[in-house]
């Protein structure tokens, strides 16, 4: 039974609008009044009030999309009873489907170009609100083709669910890309990947070793107006961070490295091609010698994660910003080695720390990888609390 028949049959044929694509798989929209959602237990997909679904030619399974977009609920985890609400911006899995499909051979399952630029985002957009809505629905916006990526990709149940499923079966993912007007690249899958977002950790279990091994920092030393200002973005977690020493408190009890000092130096560093929301500075013992490093440090808040691209970006620009100290008349290198660092709130009162092997400037200018190393999780105490809540962690 194909997704239409099947729609037909539980909403009946006068609410199903059938129409197909520029590859001939079907669409039926089923008119409802109600705000659309998926849910999905053990095997069985349930479609909801107001979607449009497309056949999946690789897994034979249907999407369900709102307008054009699919949201894939067949790729929701066995057992799960999760409810997904579809709003107007997960049109954009139309979108980035229809760049892949324009630029893609299924004879070699290559691509003629693997980066896509704002104006082709422009472009696809563009195409959806055109083809693939009904008569008077409102379409996606094109006034800030910079954000059309980075809405999608800030953590990772979101990307995998709006990451279109017959992309990942063709076998590629998609990063950020910043700078010559880019958007975004799509990539080959790594071996063994079999979502969209490679995961660096899993949520929390409080029964865990993990847990039970945190880290305590004191938040004491936070001023009585701090606390009444806290909150669950990057700029207060990373200022929380700084003058907590987290990051002190981290590298001096679980890194691999054999650290002798440690300097926070700023926030919020834009470079060219990237911004490294905090940078530290530091030396330690390797090959018996005492070198001096930079840290990058990536900041997420409670509702976002750490995507390895984007730490992949930050040492490239600390490496690159060295090279430009060189080229600007500096004798020698100040840092031989770049290290990664991230920061993810799991609470207000509870952050996971990550930190990614060390390289040397010159790997770390044209790498396209980085390597975990070691985290851990921290717990402040006393607990903060965002104001108007109980305290968390």
């Amino acid at each position: 039974m194909t997704p239409v028949v099947l729609l037909r049959r539980l909403f009946g044929a006068r609410w199903a609008v059938v129409t197909r694509n520029h590859k001939g798989d079907e669409r039926a929209t089923v008119l409802q009044r109600r705000r659309p959602s998926v849910s999905r237990t053990g095997s069985v997909a349930r479609v909801a009030e107001s979607c449009i679904v497309t056949h999946c030619g690789a897994s034979g399974w249907p999407f369900a999309v709102r307008r054009g977009i699919l949201a894939s609920a067949a790729r929701l985890p066995a057992g799960s009873t999760e409810r997904m609400d579809i709003d107007s911006m997960s049109m954009k899995t139309a979108v980035i489907r229809q760049i892949f499909f324009e630029r893609y051979s299924a004879s070699d399952a290559s691509l003629s170009q693997d980066y896509v630029t704002m104006n082709e985002v422009v472009t696809g957009i563009e195409w959806h609100n055109r083809t693939q809505l009904p008569q008077g629905a409102k379409g996606l916006s094109k006034k800030n083709p910079a954000n059309f990526f980075k809405d999608i990709k800030r953590n990772y149940d979101k990307f995998d669910a709006m990451w279109p499923g017959d992309v990942l079966a063709a076998g590629y993912t998609g990063v950020q890309e910043t700078g010559d007007d880019l958007s975004f690249r799509f990539v080959k899958l790594l071996p063994g990947q079999t979502e969209a977002a490679t995961r660096l950790y899993a949520p929390v279990d409080r029964s865990s070793d993990e847990y039970r091994d945190r880290l305590v920092v004191e938040s004491l030393s936070l001023s009585i107006e701090e606390r009444m200002l806290v909150r669950d973005d990057e700029a207060f977690i990373a200022q929380v961070t700084a003058k907590l020493r987290v990051m002190e408190r981290f590298m001096a009890d679980c890194t691999s490295i054999s650290i002798q000092s440690l300097c926070h130096v700023l926030n919020n560093a834009k470079l060219s091609e990237t911004e490294i929301d905090s940078v530290y500075t530091g030396k330690a013992l390797i090959g018996g010698e005492l070198q001096a490093m930079i840290f990058t440090v990536e900041v997420k808040g409670v509702k976002e994660d750490v995507f390895a691209d984007q730490l992949v970006r930050q040492v490239q620009g600390a490496a690159r910003f060295e090279q430009f100290a060189l080229d600007a008349g500096e004798s020698q290198n100040r840092f031989s080695l770049v290290v990664a660092l991230a920061v993810k709130a799991v609470e207000p009162s509870l952050y996971r720390v990550l930190q990614f092997k060390p390289m040397s400037v010159e790997m770390a200018a044209t790498t396209s990888v980085v390597e975990l190393d070691r985290q851990a999780l921290v717990e402040l105490r006393p607990a903060l609390r965002l104001p108007g809540r109980k305290a968390l962690g």
